[in-house]
């Protein structure tokens, strides 16, 4: 039995699926930890929320947080494990995403 590139695609495209799905919830987690537990920080970030203060603006605030590691200038271990934990899901979800976009021609 083989596998058909069909097959491969809407595979990748099922695990891209429950990938975003994880790292949501993984936002939603990391962004309600900084706003119990480090209120200036999630201020600065514009009050970010998953859904009701969604914004272009709040969106690049915290993956700019991410990206340039500020968040290990909180001091929190708690809070840098979450934050790791998005850097890893988002580079797997581009990564994935890529490799979908890259299989397109041979369908």
């Amino acid at each position: 039995m083989t596998i058909s590139i069909y097959e491969v695609f809407i595979g990748s495209w099922i695990v891209l699926a429950v990938l975003i799905a994880v790292t949501l919830a993984k936002v939603h987690g990391a962004l309600e930890y900084l706003k119990t537990h480090h209120k200036q920080s999630w201020s600065a970030l514009g009050e970010p929320s998953l859904f009701l203060n969604n914004s272009p603006r709040t969106n690049f605030l915290f993956l700019r947080f991410l990206l340039r590691r500020e968040f290990e200038a909180v001091r929190d271990i708690e809070l840098d494990k979450r934050c790791r934990m998005l850097l890893r899901l988002y580079v797997a979800a581009t990564v994935l995403f890529v490799l979908v976009l890259l299989m397109l021609p041979f369908l």
